[in-house]
């Protein structure tokens, strides 16, 4: 499925369409975001209603409609935006100390 977030959807309609192509609703990752970078003063109401657009409302109405036929199906997960560690491509990770075999 493709859907133009940025732009006036029917969450509902979506989410019925990916049921009916796939039989059901297991999990809803909220994964889509965009960024436009500029000053403060520079920074445009547009910029700023397209990023709310994507960021913020898409990612309610679609929580919403799936969070309503995962009720009916008595199951399902929503993955909530920032739920992932994002590392640069220059990040380092610690690797975790050896395990003890004990638990804490």
């Amino acid at each position: 499925m493709k859907q133009d977030l940025g732009a006036p959807f029917e969450a509902a309609e979506l989410i019925a369409a990916v049921k009916k192509a796939l039989g059901r609703i297991d999990i809803l990752v909220n994964n889509a975001g965009i960024i436009r970078r500029n000053d403060l003063l520079d920074y445009s109401l547009e910029d700023w209603d397209a990023v709310n657009a994507v960021n913020l409302r898409a990612v309610f109405q679609l929580s919403q409609a799936a969070a309503a036929e995962m009720v009916r199906a008595r199951g399902g997960r929503i993955i909530p935006p920032r739920c992932f560690p994002i590392r640069a491509a220059s990040a380092s990770w610690p690797t975790p100390p050896p395990s003890t075999g004990s638990s804490v």
